[in-house]
């Protein structure tokens, strides 16, 4: 699963980057993990952050609760999944 939305990233926009989330931690309630930002599926991330979020471990697996909490935020507003 991945993400697609144009984005700005320092002053250039980049139609249809590709949004990546893996590199995860989980510890009780607190779920941690990397976002890379990519030109495309195939190249390598421009760009990366770290986000934090909560985790109900008898929720949905990881990955898909990430995804929900990045999409909440106004940064991903109006990404569609690829």
């Amino acid at each position: 699963m991945a993400l697609e939305k144009t984005i700005e990233y320092k002053g250039i926009s980049i139609s249809n980057a590709y949004i990546k989330i893996g590199r995860f931690e989980g510890i009780k309630d607190q779920l941690t993990f990397g976002v890379w930002y990519q030109a495309s599926a195939s190249s390598e991330p421009f760009n990366s952050k770290t986000l934090t979020c909560a985790y109900d471990l008898s929720g949905k697996n990881p990955i898909s609760q990430a995804y929900d909490y990045i999409k909440t935020l106004p940064e991903f507003l109006g990404a569609e999944n690829v």
